[in-house]
């Protein structure tokens, strides 16, 4: 994971953006086919997002809260039984029932808003 809190950066081509709307900073993920997002425990199994330094405690964010992953060409999202949900655009979504981001999405993990931005091809 790549990312600078001071800068807006350019997400790279392929790479995928996670924009923490209220705390103002870029996280970008890069070279996998899936990645876990939530908060890091202490017990092992660590997100590849890890958001627990972004107030993702307190906004109510799951040790394993969701996964994204790529399949065919397409990004998608899935809430793995999170305690306090996830929301795409608004709507709930259902935990193991993966759905399709697009860029510019607004995903809600708890109470914690993410913009979805996607590296574009140069």
């Amino acid at each position: 994971m790549i990312g600078d809190a001071d800068h807006v950066l350019p997400i790279p081509p392929g790479a995928i953006g996670l924009r923490l709307i209220d705390a103002d900073v870029l996280l970008t993920l890069q070279g996998r086919e899936q990645y876990l997002i939530g908060r890091d425990g202490g017990g092992g199994d660590e997100p590849e997002a890890d958001l627990g330094p972004h107030g993702g405690r307190e906004m109510g964010l799951s040790r394993r809260h969701a996964r994204l992953s790529r399949l065919g060409g397409q990004l998608l999202l899935e809430d793995l039984g999170s305690a306090n949900g996830t929301q795409l655009n608004g709507d709930g979504v259902r935990p193991g029932t993966p759905v399709r981001l697009e860029h510019g999405d607004l995903v809600r993990f708890g109470r914690l808003l993410v913009r979805i931005e996607l590296g574009r091809p140069t």
